[in-house]
């Protein structure tokens, strides 16, 4: 969502630069595969070597296309910023209804799984990663997209405290409902 946060013209010449960054390695990779072919087909590399290095430049140009697919993705929707608002107000509104409703594990592991794609934790900071359908008319087709986001935040003091004395309280509780028990069972009395 970087990309919304400035203002549009400036975003697609960004945009458009990264692209052509892009687009120069993306042909680099290719000039490397040909030229892993000719070192092939003159000798000078073992058949595995040269399956292992091919796979290597296969799955580099593979995520530099998926990337480059998500640029060309973001500069459609540069132009559809009330599309964008309107898919942004639904999905908070929908998770924010659905977390809600999450009253036990169950539910909030499927609340995250529907609406989280990862969680970073890193030394008491947090992020939040995820995607916003966007819905748009594109021609007479309906085109869906996705808008990745990331919320940080950071855990407190104050909160690492506080769950730190419901764990604390919860053992106790654990404790001392075994104690009972025990207390209960050899209060009992043992049959022949």
């Amino acid at each position: 969502m970087d990309f919304f946060r400035e203002d549009a013209s400036a975003a697609e010449l960004r945009l458009e630069k990264e692209v052509r960054a892009l687009n120069g390695r993306l042909e680099a990779l290719h000039e490397q595969k040909r030229r892993i072919i000719d070192i092939y087909a003159s000798g000078d590399l073992s058949r595995d070597g040269y399956v292992e290095k091919n796979r290597e430049l296969d799955g580099m140009i593979e995520t530099l296309n998926a990337r480059s697919k998500e640029l060309a993705d973001n500069a459609v929707l540069l132009r559809k910023t009330g599309a964008i608002d309107a898919a942004i107000a639904q999905y908070c509104e929908g998770a924010r209804v659905r977390f809600n409703r999450s009253s036990d594990p169950a539910t909030l592991r499927a609340f995250m799984l529907h609406y989280v794609e990862k969680i970073v934790h890193l030394n008491g900071r947090v992020w939040l990663h995820g995607r916003v359908p966007i819905k748009y008319e594109q021609g007479d087709d309906m085109e869906t997209n996705t808008l990745p986001f990331c919320i940080e935040s950071e855990i407190t003091r104050e909160e690492r405290y506080r769950e730190k004395m419901r764990t604390a309280e919860a053992m106790r509780y654990q404790q001392s409902v075994a104690l009972l028990r025990e207390q209960g069972a050899s209060a009992l009395p043992r049959s022949l």
